[in-house]
């Protein structure tokens, strides 16, 4: 199996507690989009916080404040466990891209398709197995709900982003 696929957050430091970092949300104009904007904002703030997509040798150039709430507001929909193919959408400008995911039994093959005319996905196919693509999302959904915690404390125990976080994990773990 490849591991042509690595989506994660890097750090060389503990974010800093920012105890006051909290926000009233209205639910007329926001839902848990908002508050995952607004931590990876926050995040983004710190030099030594980095997200990072590779896929098959090829880094993309990502940004905290930006591409990581895209991927975080649609690790719910990430059925791993199912029969169906799954798109991660990576639709913010400068990436306008989408990694696909084709279930094959234990094995999930991915493949990135381009909306850009002037960039070319790399060519092939990653073949990772159920569980791989498991573990990749599950650390990426709990480094940055760790992370998150330690910068907006009160944020984390919203109960949209409660609500968020159970509904990616079960969307991500189960069978």
């Amino acid at each position: 199996m490849s591991t042509g696929l690595i989506l994660k957050l890097e750090s060389r430091e503990r974010p800093a507690a920012q105890v006051s970092f909290a926000r009233e949300y209205e639910e007329t104009l926001h839902d848990v989009r908002s508050i995952l904007t607004d931590l990876c904002e926050k995040l983004a703030e710190a030099p030594r916080i980095r997200f990072v997509i590779s896929f098959l040798g090829e880094s993309w150039q990502t940004d905290v404040g930006t591409d990581l709430p895209v991927v975080l507001e649609q690790l719910p929909d990430l059925k791993v466990g199912g029969t169906k193919p799954f798109v991660l959408d990576l639709y913010e400008q400068g990436l306008e891209r989408s990694l696909h995911f084709v279930p094959l039994g234990e094995v999930i093959e991915v493949y990135c398709q381009s909306r850009r005319r002037e960039w070319n996905p790399p060519a092939g196919v990653a073949r990772l197995s159920r569980g791989q693509v498991r573990s990749t999302l599950l650390e990426l959904l709990e480094q940055f709900a760790e992370m998150a915690g330690a910068i907006g404390p009160t944020l984390v125990q919203h109960p949209w982003f409660v609500d968020w976080h159970g509904r990616a994990t079960r969307a991500i773990s189960e069978p």
